[in-house]
């Protein structure tokens, strides 16, 4: 929470400096698992009936960056908050009852700093994931 406070902080900040612009993206994603493998290991006891997995998953995502104005040549620095939800009900399985797994739902929050260099932009990002 201490982050997420932090992060949107410092993007109103940079906000408030002259010539600065912001941008933020949305975005979503969905699909489907599907997948079965049989395995043997010739001349040994040991065979898996079925290895594989199955169901939904998707989620949402979204970020905002905040440019400053050029500092030096074609420079300019950049910096903003991200976040992300997915959710998911996927299972995994290993037969014969050798192993069963889910996955859950997930979020995540963080900020990114960088440059934009004509249109380049390499950056660091931190952030937590749950």
């Amino acid at each position: 929470m201490r982050l997420r406070s932090t992060l949107i902080s410092i993007a109103l900040l940079l906000m408030t400096a002259g010539a600065a612009h912001a941008q933020c993206q949305v975005g979503v994603h969905a699909g489907y698992a599907i997948s079965s493998t049989e395995v043997t290991v010739t001349g040994t006891p040991f065979a898996i009936d079925g290895l594989g997995a199955r169901g939904q998953h998707g989620g949402l995502h979204a970020n905002c960056d905040v440019t400053l104005p050029a500092t030096a040549g074609a420079v300019r620095a950049f910096a903003g908050p991200w976040a992300s939800y997915a959710w998911a009900d996927e299972k995994f399985t290993v037969s014969p009852g050798i192993l069963t797994a889910k996955m859950g739902d997930q979020w995540a929050i963080g900020g990114r700093i960088g440059v934009d260099i004509q249109g380049v932009r390499p950056y660091v990002l931190a952030g937590y994931r749950h």
